[in-house]
C-alpha cells in the first residue's frame, strides 16, 4: 500500500470519527448543560397523600405476604433437615431384601 493511500485513508476516518463525535456528543454536552442551569428547587409537586397512603398499603400487605412464603418454606428447611439428621431414617429396615 502506498504511504499516500494509507494517509489519505487515516485523514478520512479521522474526519469521520470527529463527525460522529460531534454529531453524538455535542447534543449530549448540551443537554447536561441545560440540567447543569436548572435551580435545584423546580421538582414536580409531591402526589397528594390519599394515593400514597393506599399504595403504603398495598406494600406493607406484599411484605407481609412474602413474611407468610418465607416462614413457610423455612419450616419446611427445618422439617427436611430433621428427616435427614435422624439416624432412624437413613439405615435401610433389616426386613427388605
Amino acid at each position: 500500500m502506498d504511504s499516500i493511500i494509507a494517509h489519505q485513508i487515516i485523514r478520512d476516518a479521522t474526519v469521520v470519527a470527529l463527525a460522529a463525535i460531534a454529531g453524538v456528543g455535542y447534543p449530549i454536552a448540551r443537554a447536561y448543560a441545560k440540567r447543569m442551569d436548572k435551580p435545584s428547587g423546580s421538582r414536580a409537586a409531591l402526589p397528594s397523600e390519599e394515593p400514597a397512603d393506599a399504595r403504603m398499603e398495598r406494600v406493607e400487605q406484599a411484605i407481609e405476604a412474602v413474611a407468610l412464603e418465607v416462614e413457610r418454606m423455612a419450616e419446611g428447611q427445618r422439617f427436611l433437615t430433621k428427616l435427614l439428621a435422624d439416624p432412624m431414617r437413613s439405615r435401610a429396615p433389616d426386613d427388605v431384601l
